[in-house]
This record gives structure tokens, C-alpha cells and sequence, in this order.
């Protein structure tokens, strides 16, 4: 068994969002928003429709599906 000491976090700490990564790659931007229950990363695309990232990422929602709220 290894061992932990305290401040080690390995890799963990260089690990990206998978969703805000697939959101840029396909053209989006993510915009990261406070909302009652925490924050909530939104994809923001080109022609200012958005998704929350996550259901991007799971293909719930493509740009052009919801206009960008105010």
C-alpha cells in the first residue's frame, strides 16, 4: 500500500472538466454561472444558443436548441 501524506493530490489536481473540454472542442464556450444549488457550467455556442455543458457532453441538447438567457 502506498501512502498518502497530507497535500499530495497526484494527478487528480491537473484533471479537466470533461464536459467544459468537449464544449470547447466543439466550438463552444463555457460559461460557469452561481445559481441557487452552486455553480453550473453552460456551453455557449457561436450563434448564442446554449446547453448546460453536461447535457451537451451527453448529447441531450446540440447548439441552436435554446436561446442564451439574459
Amino acid at each position: 500500500r502506498g501512502e498518502c501524506k497530507a497535500g499530495d493530490s497526484g494527478e487528480v489536481m491537473n484533471m479537466r472538466n470533461p464536459a467544459s473540454v468537449y464544449c470547447a472542442e466543439n466550438g463552444g464556450t463555457v460559461d460557469i454561472r452561481e445559481e441557487a444549488d452552486g455553480s453550473v457550467g453552460y456551453c455557449v455556442f457561436a450563434d448564442k444558443s446554449e446547453c448546460e455543458e453536461w447535457a451537451f457532453f451527453r448529447g441531450e441538447c446540440k447548439p441552436g436548441d435554446a436561446p442564451a438567457q439574459p
